[in-house]
């Protein structure tokens, strides 16, 4: 049947989602829960293939409607007693009754007709019972006739020897009919009992199961997000901390070098300005192994030169001072002599 392929294939589309789920890093909790969810999906399963296998025996019945059937088949034998007490109370109580005499439009007369099954068993009763069926109400017919005619002592008769065995023909043939129907019954409860009652039960856990199970991804998806978040957010603060810092250690080594490049440079400055105002005594205390060193020496270095050369020409000039003194003297003798 269709509908036992679709089965089929259905659970080969949940075999491949398992198999491809289950090879996921699943965390502890949702394992658990997994766990509980296939625990019941194959208890699930396990009751659905039993009624899977009472449903094909269904199939094998060719019965539609047994729990309809059934009922019908027990309204028969009703409305067969009711005629059989009808009959009884006109022959012995002179009491009439409308109906029975045909046993083609009664509700059993009906289903012989069109029983709408294959089930070979039913076929071969129905073909028993259709004209001991018939021949009862043949008989029911004769017997109403005779008491309507006022013949009572042979409608008596006739009921006893006639009707009495037929009808206990036709209550037979219907037994066995109903005994199938009462198997093919059985199987449907026992089926209907399955899906209805246990299979439900574990359905109902499963399901419960699975939404547990998206529940759970859920929770720890969104737990992820936030995680995720609070990194990108710890990795953005990392970063302005990093900007921040990396701004002030340039700002603090540009102030650094600055100092560095600027500050021997003004003492530089003013030991030039200090030797421009004659004091050759100043030098620079600056030990940079730099070129800001280098020029330092060099000016420390001028500064010596231009004090040695100074003293130098300070020594000449008192010389020349002297030796002038002298020549003067000498001058002021010959003039003094000459006017002698």
């Amino acid at each position: 049947m269709a509908s036992h392929q679709n089965l089929i294939d259905a659970r080969k589309r949940y075999g491949a989602i398992k198999a491809a789920f289950t090879q996921l890093p699943l965390t502890p909790p949702i394992k658990k829960k997994w766990e509980v969810f296939d625990s019941n999906i194959t208890k699930w399963v396990a009751k659905n293939n039993k009624a899977l296998a009472l449903s094909k025996d269904l199939v094998a019945y060719d019965l539609i409607n047994i729990p309809q059937l059934r009922s019908q088949m027990l309204q028969n034998k009703e409305a067969h007693n009711m005629l059989l007490t009808n009959v009884n109370n006109l022959v012995f109580f002179y009491t009439p009754f409308e109906g029975g005499d045909n046993g083609h439009t009664c509700s059993l007369g009906k289903w012989l007709q069109h029983p709408n099954t294959t089930n070979q068993k039913i076929l071969a009763l129905i073909k028993t019972i259709t004209p001991v069926h018939l021949k009862l109400h043949e008989q029911v017919k004769t017997i109403k006739a005779l008491a309507a005619s006022g013949n009572v002592v042979e409608a008596q008769q006739r009921l006893q020897h006639e009707l009495y065995p037929t009808s206990k023909q036709v209550f037979n043939l219907l037994n066995d009919i109903t005994e199938v129907i009462e198997a093919s019954y059985s199987t449907f409860s026992e089926m209907n009992a399955l899906l209805e009652r246990d299979s439900a039960v574990y359905q109902a856990n499963a399901l419960k199961a699975i939404d547990a199970i998206v529940e759970k991804v859920k929770e720890e998806a969104d737990k992820n997000v936030k995680e995720a978040e609070a990194v990108a957010s710890t990795g953005r603060t990392i970063n302005i901390i990093g900007i921040v810092a990396g701004t002030l250690i340039a700002i603090m080594l540009g102030t650094i070098l600055t100092l560095m490049i600027t500050r021997p440079i003004a003492q530089g400055v003013t030991l030039a300005q200090t030797m421009a105002q004659g004091d050759m005594t100043q030098r620079l205390d600056i030990e940079q192994k730099d070129e800001v060193g280098v020029l330092a020496g060099s000016l420390n270095e001028m500064a010596e030169n231009l004090r040695h050369l100074i003293t130098d020409v300070n020594n000449g000039v008192i010389s020349l001072d002297g030796a002038s003194n002298t020549l003067a003297t000498i001058a002021d003798q010959l003039a003094a002599a000459a006017e002698d």
